[in-house]
């Protein structure tokens, strides 16, 4: 007979996915799906211009009490692996927004680029391209705001569906 200490103890960790969690982190990540679902690792299999795919919740992992969904199962591998890596800068709101006026702003999904590693959003064609004048200034002042705001570059809200647009 199972006792009823097991049973809570069961009960309050949950598995979730491939990912053992405690119950208030399985609960907020039943709610905070970041960037409506975007494969976040598919970025890197793109030409610049081209569109992610969407993951699906069979495919799901969690970061920081954040829920991210994959396309496939060997994008979720790489992410649990690497997940600092695959994670988008500034917790995938627009990288421009924040560089020029310290903002939380939505993002359109093919808007994106991969610099030093790191994969920038951004709100629109023109966010980008000024964002690109310049990315090392840029991103050293958005750096500075995100790590005097949230703590680290990986701590702080994530964009849990602010798209600009209906390209989703």
């Amino acid at each position: 007979m199972v006792g009823v200490n097991s049973v809570i103890l069961v009960v309050a960790l949950g598995v979730f996915g491939n990912v053992l969690v405690t119950g208030a982190e399985e609960e907020r990540a039943l709610f905070e799906l970041t960037l409506q679902g975007l494969d976040v690792v598919n970025y890197w299999l793109l030409q610049d211009g081209e569109l992610p795919a969407f993951g699906a919740e069979i495919f799901r992992s969690l970061y920081k009490g954040y829920s991210f969904y994959f396309a496939n199962s060997y994008n979720q591998e790489f992410f649990n692996a690497h997940k600092s890596k695959y994670v988008p800068e500034y917790g995938g709101y627009c990288a421009w927004a924040i560089a020029d006026s310290s903002t939380l702003a939505c993002i359109m999904r093919e808007e994106w680029y991969i610099y030093q590693d790191r994969l920038f959003l951004f709100c629109n064609a023109e966010g980008k391209a000024n964002w690109l004048q310049d990315p090392d200034t840029y991103i050293a002042q958005s750096d500075a705001f995100w790590v005097d705001k949230y703590g680290t570059l990986r701590d702080g809200p994530y964009n849990t569906g602010a798209f600009c647009n209906a390209t989703v």
